[in-house]
């Protein structure tokens, strides 16, 4: 999705209206299917005002600062970088001081040879996630995060930074502005 989301930009930034494209995966609307439109803002999409992130732009991907990481209505002592992107494989990847935090909260984890990737079975209980990014929140719900490779029978991969997965996506109407080097995003309506 990563050369998507670039050849999208390059797209928007010739757009007659606004240099902006939209994502909007959400499968709970009504016979519609997944879209992204160049140019516009349809804000019917969006389930109240968009929060909003700076992106750093300079390594060719949509890249948010700073993103901070909760679980169990506790804030986890570190912030990372989040790619808003479904890194290929629609996997939610985070730092490992992040995954290690989350490990913890789950009955029955299990580090995977200490290289910062958990096991979790599938009938543990899972606590949500929620990421701080920009001015707004994001949560991931336990079914969102059973239902991922990441997690139902697989495992919590980390790195220097993350990127958000397909179920951003799903749940959040997401607005990628080139002009304000910036990423908007509300809950689907």
């Amino acid at each position: 999705m990563t050369r998507l989301l670039g050849a999208l930009r390059l797209q928007s930034e010739r757009a007659p209206t606004l240099p902006v494209f939209t994502v909007d995966f959400n499968p709970k609307r009504n016979g519609s299917s997944p879209t992204v439109e160049i140019g516009k803002i349809d804000l019917r999409k969006a389930n109240g005002t968009l929060n909003h992130a700076p992106v750093n732009y300079t390594s060719g991907r949509w890249q948010v600062e700073n993103v901070g990481f909760e679980i169990q209505g506790k804030m986890v002592n570190v912030t990372g970088k989040m790619l808003i992107d479904t890194g290929g494989s629609g996997v939610f990847n985070v730092r490992p001081e992040v995954a290690y935090a989350y490990h913890l909260h789950v009955q029955g984890a299990k580090d995977l040879s200490g290289n910062n990737s958990y096991y979790f079975p599938c009938t543990s209980e899972l606590p949500p996630i929620t990421m701080h990014i920009g001015n707004g929140t994001a949560t991931y719900q336990p079914d969102q995060l059973r239902s991922s490779s990441s997690v139902d029978g697989g495992n919590a991969t980390a790195g220097d930074f993350g990127n958000v997965g397909k179920y951003f996506f799903e749940n959040y109407f997401t607005v990628f502005d080139y002009k304000a080097q910036a990423v908007q995003y509300a809950l689907h309506t």
